[in-house]
């Protein structure tokens, strides 16, 4: 049983490392890496998602042919990821197709709001939630308290990240699947 938690302990740290490398991303680049990096970081858990879930072989097959981002997420819902995911993650192929495509491009507020308006309700609330309980955390980083009074960039790097974090808690296994019953306890 002890095992258990240790992998789970395990998934959390890898979890923030990733979580960490996303966050140095989002924030290292211009607005054109990070809409194109914050893209790559959910498309790779879109993949990891129906990779799960199809034989090797058809999963390999789709990658040969460059299965496009939407069908992609037609696909992943058609496997169980919930259809609520599907307007979010549009809207990030989205705007990553307009900077693939314009060179004015920007996070402003219309797009990084549309984003946000993608979210389901539980989405929205979860999102807001954990901006404040980080807020409570760090209150004198110089940022606003409300999320809604971020810079739109800000907001963009605060969704992507939580689009990430919800497909990566999708693609954890079952507990029960994942306990392995020959592995020594770690103590």
């Amino acid at each position: 049983m002890v095992w258990r938690f240790f992998g789970r302990d395990q998934r959390m740290k890898d979890r923030q490392e990733r979580l960490d490398a996303l966050a140095n991303a989002l924030t290292a680049e211009d607005e054109l890496g990070a809409a194109i990096r914050g893209h790559l970081y959910v498309e790779h858990e879109l993949n990891e998602f129906i990779k799960a879930r199809l034989p090797a072989e058809a999963f390999e097959a789709l990658t040969a042919v460059r299965f496009e981002y939407d069908k992609k997420i037609t696909l992943a819902v058609s496997l169980g990821l919930p259809s609520e995911f599907k307007s979010p993650l549009r809207k990030m192929g989205e705007i990553r197709n307009a900077f693939a495509h314009d060179l004015s491009a920007s996070l402003e507020e219309k797009n990084v709001g549309s984003l946000f308006q993608a979210f389901d309700a539980d989405m929205k609330e979860i999102t807001q939630k954990s901006y404040s309980k980080a807020f409570k955390k760090m209150p004198n980083t110089g940022r606003p308290k409300d999320v809604n009074k971020l810079e739109p960039r800000d907001r963009f790097s605060l969704y992507v990240m939580h689009l990430w974090s919800l497909l990566y808690y999708f693609n954890l296994p079952d507990e029960e699947e994942s306990q392995d019953e020959e592995s020594p306890p770690v103590l």
